[in-house]
C-alpha cells in the first residue's frame, strides 16, 4: 500500500536521482587515493577490467535498495519534505560513516587514509537522502522534535546488547578483527557503532509502522539496520577474490556470521528498549 501511494513523477524522480547519485560516487572513487598495496587476491572482475561496469551496477543495486527503505518509512516521519531527507540522512549517513571506521586487519590506522572511505560514503549516503526527501518524500502535518523524551535511557540496552552481541562474535565464532590485537580501539568503535544505532531507531521510530514491539525491532533491524550492513559487506567480493568458508579469516561465512550476529543483537536491542519504554511511562 506504501508503493501504491507513489506517482510516477515520484518514481521518476527517484530512478534520476539513484542513478546520478550512483555516477556521483563512481566518480569519485578514482579520486581515492590508495591506501598500499591490497592484502587480497583481485576478484574476477578486476582480472577482466570489468570493475567500472561492477561498480556502477552494484551502485544502483544498493542505493536503489536504500531508496525503497525511505519510501517504506518516510509517510510516518514527521516534519517537512527537507526535514525528512534530512534525518534520512542523518541516520544512513552516520550509520555509514560509524561501520565503515571498525579496526580491522587489512585496514589503515593513519590519518586521514583511515577517513576517506567513511567520509565520502557517509556524504554519498547523506546526499541521496536529501535528494529523496526533496523530490520524492511528501510534507507530515506532525512538526520534528528531537526524540529526547522517547525513553533515552532505555535506549541504552541496544548499544549494551550490540556490544555484547559482538563479544560473542569475537570469543565464540572468532570472527575476522583486530579483537586481540587492538581490544580497546575494537570494544571503543562497538559502543559507538551501538551508540548511533541507537539514536538512529530514536529518529526512525515514527517512520516504523509495525504494531508490536516484536515487529518494530525485527523491521528495524532486518530492513533498515541489517540491509545497509549487508550492502556494505556486499561491496568487498567486487574487487577481491575471497573464499567461501572459513571465520577468522576475510570469507563468505565469516561476513554471513558477522551480519547475522549484528543484525539479532539489533533486534533484541529494540525489543528490550520498547519494553523497557513501556515501563518507564507505565
Amino acid at each position: 500500500m506504501v508503493f501504491e501511494s507513489m506517482t510516477k513523477k515520484r518514481w521518476l524522480s527517484l530512478i534520476l536521482i539513484v542513478i546520478v547519485v550512483t555516477l556521483f560516487r563512481t566518480m569519485i572513487q578514482p579520486l581515492i587515493p590508495e591506501s598500499g598495496p591490497s592484502p587480497f587476491p583481485p576478484s574476477g572482475f578486476v582480472r577482466a577490467g570489468l570493475m567500472p561496469l561492477a561498480f556502477v551496477v552494484y551502485g544502483v543495486i544498493m542505493l536503489g535498495l536504500l531508496a525503497l527503505v525511505f519510501i517504506l518509512i518516510q509517510d510516518g516521519l514527521p516534519g517537512s519534505k527537507l526535514v525528512k531527507g534530512l534525518t534520512f540522512s542523518l541516520a544512513f549517513g552516520a550509520l555509514w560513516f560509524v561501520y565503515l571506521l571498525e579496526p580491522l586487519p587489512h585496514g589503515t590506522w593513519q590519518l586521514p587514509q583511515a577517513l576517506y572511505y567513511p567520509v565520502v560514503d557517509g556524504v554519498t549516503l547523506a546526499l541521496i537522502g536529501l535528494l529523496l526527501g526533496l523530490f520524492v518524500a511528501t510534507d507530515s502535518k506532525d512538526r520534528f522534535t528531537f526524540p529526547v523524551n522517547s525513553g533515552t535511557l532505555a535506549a541504552l540496552a541496544i548499544p549494551a546488547i550490540f556490544v555484547a552481541g559482538r563479544l560473542v562474535s569475537y570469543d565464540v565464532f572468532h570472527i575476522y578483527s583486530t579483537f586481540d590485537a587492538r581490544t580497546f580501539d575494537t570494544l571503543l568503535w562497538c559502543t559507538a557503532l551501538g551508540l548511533w544505532v541507537a539514536a538512529m531507531y530514536l529518529l526512525l521510530r515514527p517512520g516504523l509502522k509495525a504494531n508490536t514491539p516484536l515487529a518494530k525491532a525485527a523491521f528495524f533491524g532486518v530492513v533498515v539496520f541489517g540491509l545497509n550492513i549487508f550492502l556494505n559487506d556486499l561491496f568487498m567480493p567486487i574487487p577481491f577474490a575471497m573464499p567461501l568458508s572459513g571465520l577468522g579469516i576475510f570469507s563468505y561465512e565469516d561476513m554471513a556470521v558477522r551480519t547475522a550476529m549484528d543484525v539479532i543483537s539489533v533486534i533484541v536491542g529494540v525489543y528490550a528498549y520498547e519494553k523497557l519504554n513501556t515501563l518507564e511511562h507505565a
